[in-house]
């Protein structure tokens, strides 16, 4: 057939297939410029919890904060022509109302949580300054502008003083403290978070007065015994004390009853958030502060936040490097009840240690590891042995949620950049360091503020200058006889 009579046949059955598929397309796959508000609402919520995880590292070199970026992005988002919804609070006042109230009470169980430091009159006093003299110096401020300045009724100044003058928990995380045990609670930090989770207890008792001043010049009834017993010392008082109680009772279900039953393992963070959910209803059932009651539990609840204690014979430890010092403190911890693991570059039989050698060993003596101690001896053979591909490998489902590393041999052993990496994409739990590949440790290494790397200045084993002295004058002695001398250095090997 010649191309033209078969263009003559095709073109018609391309005329008439076209128009099918197009229809076909159209029905099957309909595009919907305004789709069910709930698939709208999966998208944005989903966009919005990355944007928590991930904006923070983004924005930690500039002069900006999550909350701002939200704040920002609602703006443009509602400002765009498509958008019909008006989201003014004054539009939707209950639903403003709770999702505020339930944003603020997870935030102060955030903020408690986060707090290192044992509460106590002493310890916190930045705090009760705050709280005691700053604040109420505010709502006098705020109500001596309000009043005199712009000319409100006094008690109306009263009530927008005490509104103002507390610090939002919310705008204010990136001022606060690090997380728990990050070392990032220095006294200023320390303060502000402290001040954030009670300013909101303390500072309604001056809501409640505004408003019972303005019932009093209407009604004329006495204001100030209820306001006392009720405003302040019932609602704060009991508010406390139900917030101390409830913390306390989670504390123990959580890691005092583990012991049979493995509470703990149920997830601090829901736990958490249950603690904060129970304290903030049930102090509100009785007509108390339920935003003190939360961060208070939170304070109480991270008391008994306490390190699990799993027994001994549930970790096994491995040696890389048994030589003298590691057979030595291989017995040690064996003594203890640890199972133990023997790593080195040639077989070796040892009494009571399972032992692996060479290259093709180290997988399998690795993947049996729970905590990995290094002794070995820094050679060309050895140098930059400890790297990411090598940590990656230890146990991690083990008692104690992660694997561990501890280095107490040579610097040079260890790629410092590749053990940050397996930390931070969680394949090391922790990294112990007594050596470094620069020592002094520089200021400027990440090593000193990383919340899962434990540094010692190179002091795991100080000798004592009679322990040294008298092995030497023994070799001395020996070799002035012409005996054997003993812990002979193989230059080869380079140890």
């Amino acid at each position: 057939m010649d191309a033209k009579r078969f263009a003559l046949i095709a073109k018609p059955k391309r005329l008439r297939i076209e128009p099918a598929f197009t229809s076909l397309w159209r029905m099957s796959f309909p595009l919907d410029l305004f789709p069910d508000p709930y698939i709208l609402f999966l998208v944005g919520a989903g966009l919005l919890i990355a944007l928590v995880a991930w904006l923070p590292l983004v924005l930690r070199q500039l002069p900006l904060s999550l909350p701002i970026v939200c704040i920002g992005l609602g703006a443009a988002i509602f400002a765009a022509p498509q958008m019909t919804l008006v989201p003014l609070p004054s539009n939707y006042p209950e639903i403003t109302e709770r999702f505020s109230e339930f944003v603020v009470i997870i935030a102060l169980m955030g903020a408690g949580l986060k707090i290192d430091r044992i509460f106590g009159f002493r310890d916190w006093s930045v705090a009760w300054r705050l709280i005691g003299i700053t604040m109420p110096l505010s709502i006098a401020a705020i109500t001596l502008i309000a009043g005199w300045w712009v000319g409100l009724s006094w008690t109306v100044a009263l009530l927008i003083g005490a509104a103002l003058a507390p610090t939002d928990p919310v705008l204010a995380a990136d001022v606060q403290v690090g997380p728990p045990k990050s070392g990032g609670e220095d006294e200023v930090r320390f303060g502000l978070t402290a001040e954030a989770g009670l300013n909101d207890g303390f500072a309604f008792p001056f809501v409640h007065l505004a408003i019972a001043l303005a019932l009093a010049a209407s009604t004329g009834e006495p204001w100030f015994t209820k306001w006392l017993t009720y405003n302040v010392l019932w609602e704060i008082g009991v508010g406390v004390i139900a917030g101390y109680v409830i913390g306390k009772i989670f504390g123990w279900l959580t890691f005092h009853v583990p012991a049979k039953t493995k509470l703990a393992k149920t997830g601090d963070g829901l736990i958490a958030l249950s603690a904060t959910f129970v304290s903030y209803g049930l102090t509100e059932l009785i007509h108390c502060y339920g935003f003190l009651a939360v961060f208070v539990t939170a304070l109480t609840f991270r008391e008994w936040n306490e390190l699990s204690q799993p027994i001994s014979s549930e970790i096994s430890v491995g040696f890389m490097g048994i030589g003298e010092l590691g057979r030595k403190a291989a017995a040690a911890v064996a003594a203890l009840g640890f199972p133990v693991n023997g790593w080195s570059r040639r077989p070796a039989e040892i009494a009571g240690m399972t032992t692996f050698a060479g290259a093709d060993g180290l997988p399998h003596f690795l993947a049996a590891t729970d905590i990995l101690v290094v002794l070995l001896p820094l050679t060309p053979a050895t140098q930059g042995i400890i790297t990411y591909d090598v940590v990656r490998q230890l146990r991690r489902d083990n008692a104690l949620g992660g694997s561990v590393l501890i280095n107490a041999g040579r610097g040079g052993l260890q790629r410092e950049t590749e053990i940050l990496r397996a930390l931070d994409e969680g394949l090391l739990g922790e990294a112990s360091l007594d050596v470094f590949e620069t020592e002094p440790l520089p200021e400027s290494s990440p090593l000193w503020r990383h919340p899962k790397v434990f540094v010692t200045p190179h002091a795991a084993a100080a000798s004592d200058p009679r322990a040294i002295t008298m092995p030497m004058l023994k070799q001395m002695d020996a070799y002035d006889r012409g005996e054997p001398l003993k812990n002979l250095v193989d230059r080869a090997e380079g140890y």
